[in-house]
């Protein structure tokens, strides 16, 4: 629910900078963070984060619990 409520603003949104004939300003990024990690171990995950981004490590594992 919360997900189809944020996507129906957005649409709204660029709808009516679209009628307006302007461009929208901002983006909204979504991720799916409870599906997001199915494509890799998490092992694999946590050698990858350890090793080019050790600043999200904790974040990374805040996820996963």
């Amino acid at each position: 629910m919360i997900t189809n409520t944020v996507r129906l603003g957005v649409d709204k949104f660029i709808k009516e900078k679209e009628q307006n004939n302007n461009l929208p300003t901002q983006a909204l990024v979504s991720l799916d963070i409870r599906n997001m990690f199915n494509e890799i171990s998490c092992q694999k995950l946590r050698e990858i984060i350890e090793t080019k981004h050790p600043e999200l490590q904790s974040f990374v594992d805040l996820l996963y619990k």
